[in-house]
């Protein structure tokens, strides 16, 4: 017996693993066998699932069974049964059903989010064969708390409560239509209806509840939080076009909606209000609140994006980290924000707190309206805006380090003689230099500064005033008469020409004049006064001449370059040649105090723990040596936004902070950043540039864009609102502008971006040939060089964008560097390229010839820079709100042509797509569909179409003012007496 035992245990091993391998087989075979479902199985338990309710919580659901698409059913007339095509669906089910379940029908709501990347092919398209279901996990919710920069109710900005004043009238007054024009204005209308239920009905097929349909392949992508941004955006379309069932099956959707949720780590600010907030009001005015969950899903969706604004400053995060583990008190805003997505979020904020009486909604766009006109006159440009801001406003960047204390302020000024010390900086007078008026009693002046980050701490300069000995160098260093510029002020202390006088902690600078009923309110946070923590209070002192500021120092913006990381500022001699940067523009309201001090500091105390707080202020951003200024991309409804809000707040005297910074702008956009091309035909219209400030110039580049297009439009309603004449004139050169740019290419779609050659004079400009061929060539001596190395270099020659890292590419190390295009001395890059391989020696005409074929140029352009075009609507927008103020019907002609063009480009096999390039018409070879359609094709571009094609009350510009995503809102009238 033992002996057996013993050649047992010999064994166990063995039999162990036996016994475990053979358990495996079991459980393998029990897991295929159960997971087997016929399609009738399914379809049996999907009967029972009870009808969700609106005030449901939500429930995420098993994979369920749909029927194939018209696509897959076109791609495979007979599919097999065993193709399931498996659909994640979020659904909300009621606490207890009250009906029989087993008679219900199934109605889905928003399906889940997908974490595939944009562009990816989503679970259930396009495959043949069962995918494999992976349990879904429970999705986070976002929760108001914490909260961790709190204000008070007595210190919200209460949305103003005025009566509207009598806005001028903004549409023309239309005579009676004849029977003529009547049936070809509904001809086209129904054409432009069409094409939009066209598009609907196929993502109500493929894509119904998410982001985007892929209108080529078929499926879906979710690019703004999955929860439906093409059917939030299309509601008001729906309604507009008169089909009340398809609205309100849309709307049965959207209450289905859970806002607080979404796979999104980072929600987008900017396009998530636009979109879904504008969408959602839009839908509830134009039904006068008969759909209640509407202003609902608004209120929710306004409430979540309201905590990207929890931040020191109150500036937003523009994209949002709302979940739990992501939040927390060291949140802020940008460094490098984009100024439109920044600015462009006060028409909807404002409507919702008009039509909840919450004033928190709307205290967070003024308090980013006021550091917006703020900044207005701070810029390299000053009067416009740039396309980038730095909105972080009292940073916590190690680089950037705590502000003097007034006592440390004091004891500098008293010693300076005796104060070398490298931390901290002398404090002086420049006799030589003129301190003027401005915003904040005081103009900025470029310190001649080199290195100073580099870790000298010296100044290098040559004053004409000043002996300069020679060293090794050939000039003499010497120390930086700046206070704390290293520690992270970025401001000079200084007066005029007397010495500083101190008393009782008041620095008195002559020059500068506040008239005493715009000077600023005194402080009363604590103890403390703006920018210095620990200063006593105390208020604004009147001097005969000079004007006090018992702040214990009074602050001077520095423009210098390269201080913490470089602020973009060019360090210039102090000295007669220095090139004199552009003058700041004298306007009335400047005189208001709206000067850039540094951020008023403040504490908060959030649980037990003292928070620094401060007001928002908008600044350079660090590394900054070009500032860009435009009316396209990145900057657009910036300006679009200033008399938009003037009119929904009708124009109240709250309203005319709005006011003011539209005109003050619109002023110089016309002046800087508008120019007529020089293009065959010599048409007389107007397109707008991109304005390049670095601290030596100003320069126009002739640069325009399909999104800068909007531009007619809002200049054109801007003088009809205030009584702009000139401003009418403009918008509609600017509109004929587009139009033209449309006409010149062979689908008759104008390019996302292009160049073009620019008149010198709008009044005066002949097109020439000779001149826009000369324009695009080398120098004769570039072309030597070329022919000379062509053989050995075999390469093509690209040319990369301005701005672009991207060389040209060099086969041959002996190939010299290419002399720069006689037409563009100042830009640094090669000759414009074209390829080069098997062509004959040539010489800088036939060079630029071969550009002109080989890019498609028409006639003026330089560059076709961007060739998409991705449905975009800034173009018919313009054309529409050109036919509104005028009622001139050669607008109405002109869009047709558009639309015609559009529809015959852009139609695929299954719905409407962006195209790669508008220079290829459907048929041509290299001719490519983008597969994307934008939730803007239903909310924007067929809305304007349509629009254009209706009868002039339907939305008129009277009674609403469209957001950027052409949402309308109600405008306030005011009482009659």
């Amino acid at each position: 017996m033992m002996m057996g035992l013993m050649r047992l245990r010999r064994f166990r091993t063995p039999i162990i693993l036996a016994i475990f391998i053979v358990l495996a087989l079991y459980q393998f075979t029990s897991l295929k066998e159960s997971s087997t479902f016929s399609v009738e199985t399914l379809k049996s338990y999907s009967a029972h699932i009870p009808i969700p309710a609106h005030d449901a919580k939500p429930l995420v659901q098993e994979p369920l069974i749909r029927e194939p698409t018209r696509k897959q059913l076109a791609d495979d007339p007979s599919p097999k049964t065993t193709a399931k095509i498996e659909v994640h669906l979020h659904y909300t089910t009621p606490a207890v059903a009250t009906k029989d379940a087993a008679a219900e029908t199934l109605v889905p709501e928003i399906p889940v989010r997908s974490s595939q990347r944009p562009g990816a092919q989503p679970i259930g398209t396009g495959t043949d064969s069962p995918q494999k279901v992976i349990p879904a996990k429970s999705p986070e919710h976002w929760k108001k708390d914490p909260v961790y920069y709190p204000i008070p109710s007595k210190s919200l900005i209460p949305l103003p409560t005025g009566k509207p004043i009598a806005i001028p009238q903004i549409q023309a007054s239309f005579a009676p239509e004849t029977e003529s024009d009547k049936s070809v204005r509904i001809k086209r209308q129904a054409a432009v209806k069409k094409a939009f239920l066209h598009s609907w009905q196929i993502y109500k097929e493929e894509a119904w509840g998410h982001d985007e349909l892929i209108p080529v392949s078929g499926g879906f992508r979710d690019k703004f939080g999955g929860w439906g941004a093409s059917l939030v955006d299309a509601l008001d379309t729906l309604w507009m076009m008169g089909e009340v069932e398809e609205f309100e099956e849309a709307v049965e959707a959207v209450g289905l909606i859970d806002f607080t949720t979404t796979t999104l780590n980072e929600i987008p600010v900017f396009e998530t209000t636009i979109r879904y907030i504008g969408g959602l009001i839009a839908a509830h005015d134009l039904t006068d609140g008969k759909y209640p969950v509407l202003l609902e899903k608004a209120i929710e969706l306004g409430d979540m994006i309201y905590g990207a604004f929890d931040t020191p400053n109150h500036m937003p995060q523009l994209y949002y980290r709302w979940k739990g583990r992501q939040r927390s008190k060291d949140s802020k805003s940008g460094s490098r924000v984009v100024m439109a997505e920044l600015t462009s979020l006060s028409l909807e904020f404002t409507r919702l707190s008009q039509l909840t009486g919450n004033d928190t909604y709307y205290d967070a766009i003024a308090r980013i309206t006021n550091a917006v006109e703020k900044y207005q006159f701070n810029t390299s440009s000053p009067g416009l805006w740039p396309m980038y801001a730095d909105a972080r406003g009292c940073t916590t960047d190690k680089k950037r380090k705590p502000k003097k204390r007034p006592t440390q302020v004091k004891e500098s000024l008293l010693s300076q003689s005796k104060n070398k010390d490298s931390n901290q900086k002398e404090v002086f007078t420049d006799s030589t230099q003129k301190v003027e008026s401005g915003e904040s009693g005081i103009t900025e002046k470029p310190i001649p500064i080199a290195d100073v980050v580099g870790g000298t701490g010296k100044e290098v300069f040559t004053d004409s005033t000043q002996k300069v000995e020679s060293g090794e160098s050939g000039i003499t260093e010497k120390p930086i008469p700046i206070a704390d510029v290293v520690g992270g002020t970025g401001r000079e202390v200084f007066t005029k020409d007397s010495p500083v006088m101190i008393q009782d902690e008041t620095i008195q600078m002559p020059g500068a004049q506040i008239p005493e009923s715009q000077a600023p309110e005194p402080q009363t946070f604590g103890s403390e006064l703006p920018g210095i923590p620990g200063a006593p209070n105390s208020d604004v002192q009147d001097a005969e001449n000079p004007k006090s500021f018992t702040k214990g120092i009074t602050e001077q913006p520095i423009p210098i370059a390269d201080v913490v990381g470089g602020t973009g500022r060019e360090v210039f001699p102090d000295t007669e040649e220095r090139p004199v940067r552009p003058n700041k523009i004298e306007h009335a309201h400047e005189k208001r105090w709206s000067g850039r001090d540094s951020p008023t500091h403040r504490t908060a105390s959030v649980d037990g723990e003292t928070l620094s707080v401060c007001d928002a202020e908008l600044l350079m951003p660090v590394g900054t040596h070009v500032e860009k200024y435009g009316l396209g991309a990145l900057i657009d409804s910036l300006y679009e936004y200033l008399i938009k809000e003037y009119l929904l707040l009708g124009g109240v005297p709250e309203a005319d902070q709005y006011r003011r910074q539209y005109e003050s702008s619109m002023d110089l956009v016309k002046e800087k950043l508008l120019f007529r091309p020089m293009v065959e035909g010599n048409p007389d219209v107007l397109l707008s540039g991109v304005l390049e400030v670095d601290s030596r110039e100003e320069k126009l580049d002739p640069i325009s864009s399909h999104l800068a297009c909007f531009a007619g439009g809002m200049l054109a309603m801007g003088g009809q609102v205030l009584d702009r004449s000139d401003d009418l004139n403009v918008g509609s050169k600017l509109t004929d502008g587009c139009v033209w740019a449309y006409g010149a290419m062979k689908t008759g779609i104008m390019p996302e971006v292009f160049r073009v050659n620019k008149c010198n004079d709008t009044t005066d400009c002949e097109y020439s040939e000779e001149e826009w061929v000369k324009s695009l060539a080398p120098t004769e001596e570039w072309v030597e060089m070329h022919n000379k190395y062509k053989e050995p270099m075999g390469a093509t020659l690209e040319t990369p964008l301005r701005g672009s890292s991207k060389a040209p590419l060099v086969v041959d190390d002996a190939l010299p560097p290419a002399p720069r295009p006689v037409h563009d001395p100042h830009h640094k890059r090669s000759p414009p390229g074209t390829p080069l391989d098997n062509k004959p020696f040539m010489n800088a005409e036939d060079y630029a010839r071969e550009i002109i074929k080989d890019k498609k140029l028409p006639p003026g352009f330089k560059d076709l820079n961007d060739k998409k075009y991705i449905l975009r609507p800034e173009a018919i927008e313009s054309v529409w709100y050109m036919y509104r103020i005028t009622a001139d019907k050669k607008w109405q002609d002109k869009g047709w042509k558009m639309f015609e063009a559009v529809e015959k480009a852009t139609l695929s096999p299954l719905a409407h797509s962006a195209i790669k390039d508008i220079t290829l018409e459907q048929g041509d070879e290299g001719f490519e569909f983008r597969d994307e359609m934008e939730s803007f094709w239903f909310g924007e571009t067929l809305k304007y179409f349509y629009l254009l094609f209706s009868e002039p009350d339907l939305v008129s510009l009277d009674d609403y003012v469209l957001n950027t995503e052409a949402h309308p809102f109600k405008r306030p009238k005011p009482q009659k007496e």
